[in-house]
């Protein structure tokens, strides 16, 4: 379901050359990829670090899954 109006899309590269917040790796230490956030309006993942996505189990399951 929309979270945004659609049309929007949200994108997070944190690879681009030359910019400040380019790193291929997280605070945690994991690699770092682009990634759609929002397309078309619509909520494609989460945002989460290790500790919590282990204690709530959603790094497994697409976001229509989970209860509000």
């Amino acid at each position: 379901r929309p979270v945004l109006p659609g049309g929007f899309d949200l994108t997070e590269n944190p690879r681009l050359p030359r910019h400040g917040a380019s790193r291929p790796f997280d605070g945690e230490g994991l690699a770092t990829a682009p990634r759609m956030i929002v397309e078309g309006g619509v909520l494609q993942g989460w945002t989460l670090d290790l500790a919590t996505a282990a204690l709530d189990r959603l790094q497994a399951k697409p976001p229509e899954q989970i209860a509000s």
